[in-house]
């Protein structure tokens, strides 16, 4: 499939910070902010994951979000922006943070940036004084001689051409959901309205992955099916698109239609 996914846009808009993972940070909901923890998860430890590219789009790369969907994890949210590489360090504080127990790095070679840096250089200047003096006291009159230096200190700007590499870098944070949570284990890929965008327009919803061993999978719900309805609702036009953008948590029930090879179409059972 495409580049579908929860990953709606490619990078744009966040720029270096002193922990941009930090500043960039964007949650999926409301809810991906609780159970905040102290250091490390139950286990005492973050599973960090890498993936450096160069010159490809991120989108491609859907297929490790929807494998670690499928292994049972929950997506919290997402840091993403551009600029010199960041210390992975930062994203983990973040995953501290909100209780994540995986991070997925992405990086990939944006550009070769030009850059003008500054150089302020000082000098010095130092000049010598010496002369005759009066050096007798009570008004009568003895000559006496002086000499000293004195130092002059400026500062001199100047201008520079450097480059630098630039990437586009993004951490996904995920969080291991709890045997039992009552997550039904599906997850919908769901467009949103948009401003300008008619609400009557149609939309095809997709299963975008099931957890396997999860009440959707044994229902029979799979990847990449059509959505016919969800709790009951029927999908058809983008607005009707939007009442079923709801935590995946309070998806009890859906049902799709998948085109078998011998044309027929296959229903799963509601329940």
């Amino acid at each position: 499939m495409g580049g579908v996914i929860l990953l709606a846009i490619l990078l744009t808009g966040c720029i270096w910070a002193n922990n941009p993972y930090e500043k960039c940070y964007i949650a999926d909901s409301p809810s991906s902010n609780i159970g905040k923890r102290k250091k490390g998860n139950s286990e005492g430890k973050i599973e960090l994951r890498f993936s450096y590219t160069c010159g490809v789009n991120f989108a491609i790369y859907a297929e490790e979000e929807i494998a670690l969907l499928e292994e049972g994890y929950e997506r919290l949210g997402r840091s993403s922006f551009y600029g010199t590489h960041a210390p992975w360090r930062g994203a983990v504080d973040v995953a501290e943070r909100i209780g994540a127990d995986l991070i997925l790095f992405r990086e990939h070679f944006r550009e070769r940036e030009g850059r003008v840096g500054v150089m302020v250089t000082p000098s010095f200047s130092t000049s010598y004084t010496s002369g005759t003096v009066n050096a007798h006291t009570y008004g009568a009159s003895a000559t006496g001689t002086y000499s000293g230096t004195t130092t002059t200190t400026s500062y001199n700007t100047s201008t520079y051409q450097y480059s630098v590499n630039v990437y586009n870098q993004e951490a996904v944070f995920f969080r291991k959901r709890p045997a039992g949570s009552g997550f039904y284990g599906a997850y919908i890929d769901c467009p949103q309205l948009l401003p300008g965008d008619d609400p009557a327009a149609p939309v095809t919803l997709r299963v975008l992955a099931v957890v396997k061993g999860s009440r959707a999978w044994r229902d029979g719900v799979r990847r990449g099916d059509v959505v016919k309805t969800v709790n009951g609702q029927k999908i058809t036009t983008l607005q009707e698109a939007q009442s079923s953008r709801m935590r995946t948590s309070v998806i009890s029930e859906v049902v799709t239609e998948r085109m078998a090879a011998d044309g027929k179409t296959t229903k799963t059972e509601e329940k």
